[in-house]
C-alpha cells in the first residue's frame, strides 16, 4: 500500500463529516450508531501524529482505544490496518457506503 500526503485541514474535514453524520443526520442522531460514528471521527481526527516521528499523547491513545472497541463491535479487527484506517472502514460501513457480506446481493 502506498502512503499519500493529505493536508491536515482536509483530513480533519473528513473526520468532521463522519462526526456530523453521527450527530446530526436523521438516521444516526441520538442512536448508538451515531455515538459510534462520533468516536470513529474523533479517532480519525486525532489518531494520527501531526508530523512524522511525533508521539501521540495519552488522550489520543484513549480515543484510539475507544475506536478499537467500536471497530470490534461492528466489524472485527483487521491486523494489517491501523486503528485510524479501520475507523474509516467501519465508519463507511455504518453509514452504508459499503455493503457487508450479510447484506450484499447474491
Amino acid at each position: 500500500m502506498a502512503d499519500i500526503t493529505i493536508p491536515s485541514r482536509l483530513w480533519h474535514r473528513l473526520a468532521d463529516v463522519i462526526q456530523d453524520m453521527g450527530n446530526h443526520h436523521s438516521h444516526f442522531a441520538g442512536t448508538s450508531i451515531g455515538a459510534d460514528l462520533d468516536v470513529l471521527g474523533n479517532a480519525i481526527k486525532h489518531g494520527v501524529p501531526p508530523y512524522p516521528g511525533a508521539e501521540l499523547c495519552t488522550p489520543q491513545y484513549r480515543l484510539l482505544e475507544q475506536a478499537d472497541k467500536v471497530i470490534l463491535k461492528h466489524s472485527g479487527t483487521q491486523p494489517n490496518l491501523s486503528t485510524v484506517e479501520q475507523s474509516i472502514e467501519t465508519a463507511g460501513r455504518l453509514m452504508g457506503l459499503w455493503a457487508t457480506e450479510s447484506t450484499s446481493a447474491t
